[in-house]
């Protein structure tokens, strides 16, 4: 009754959100992650390098090489400083772009050709924006992303979190059930929010 208009921005449950409780947050994700592939077929070759003659052979080959990076990193010895590529930090790239296809999307097609294709021209030039996407060209402007806040503020709001194995576990397990490609890369904010030691001076409760 004292303002006249409200625009809430934001997805989360709110109840879910004040008990720290995660497993919900991500079940629209693998959705998002298989339109890429969608999107990638529907564009063509000329506009998306990893094109193929359906979406499900574009995922088989996008999941192919997560699978082997896993067992045989890619290493960068001519970028500055010298990187290895792993399947973490492909997921990684992908979680940070299903957030922002648009922009995003692109630059995870060319990353995942360059790798494919052992062209370690292409890798070196886009090392940069493979490691720190929020610096990339790909942000639009005039703002850059930023989730530096994000942690102190959530940890905070929410339920206090005690760490432990089965507790974790039991996260992790409900996440997976919603996406199972990405749920370890949410499961982090579980663990960054264990045992955080502030509080909230004023915390939504009821």
């Amino acid at each position: 009754d004292k303002i006249e208009r409200l625009v809430i921005d934001g997805i989360a449950d709110a109840e879910f959100y004040r008990a720290s409780y995660i497993e919900t947050d991500i079940e629209d994700m693998e959705t998002i992650l298989d339109s890429f592939f969608d999107f990638c077929f529907q564009a063509g070759p000329e506009k998306c390098v990893m094109y193929d003659s359906s979406p499900q052979n574009i995922r088989a080959r996008y999941f192919g090489l997560l699978a082997g990076l896993e067992q045989e990193p890619v290493p960068v010895p001519l970028a500055e400083p010298p990187v290895l590529i792993t399947r973490k930090i492909l997921l990684n790239q992908i979680f940070r772009a299903v957030y922002k296809p648009i922009a995003m999307f692109p630059l995870v097609a060319e990353t995942a050709y360059a790798l494919e294709t052992h062209n370690q021209s292409a890798i070196t030039a886009l090392v940069g924006r493979i490691m720190n996407p929020t610096s990339c060209s790909c942000q639009p402007g005039p703002f850059t992303g930023s989730n530096e806040a994000q942690l102190a503020v959530q940890c905070a709001d929410g339920d206090p979190i005690t760490f432990s194995k089965e507790g974790f576990a039991q996260t992790l397990a409900g996440l997976q059930t919603g996406s199972p490609t990405l749920a370890p890369m949410w499961a982090n904010m579980w663990l960054e929010c264990a045992d955080w030691p502030l509080r909230a001076k004023w915390n939504f409760t009821s």
